[in-house]
């Protein structure tokens, strides 16, 4: 076993229309974004897709005009890596 330090970024990728997952009522999809984490950023240009875990809760979090899509047991630590204060889990799912 050896420790290694790994490097990681959160990333916002523009919302797509999704039976699923639906924008809260009066949101434009121009200003709505699912946020992920990764450690392997050098593979990001071939992403097609994001998945979810059904066992999981997410919510919708607004964030001055826009919108995320996070896992909602994470929003806190991620709003705080990140570094922003001011934001709101407007619904859950």
């Amino acid at each position: 076993y050896a420790e290694k330090k790994s490097f990681s970024i959160y990333v916002k990728f523009p919302y797509v229309s999704e039976k699923k997952v639906t924008l809260p009522a009066g949101v434009d999809p121009k200003q709505a974004f699912a946020v992920i984490w990764t450690t392997t950023p050098w593979t990001m240009p071939a992403n097609v897709a994001i998945s979810v875990n059904p066992e999981l809760e997410y919510g919708w979090v607004k964030v001055g005009d826009e919108y995320y899509l996070m896992a909602t047991e994470l929003v806190d630590a991620a709003m705080k890596d990140i570094g922003i204060e001011d934001y709101e889990i407007v619904n859950r799912f």
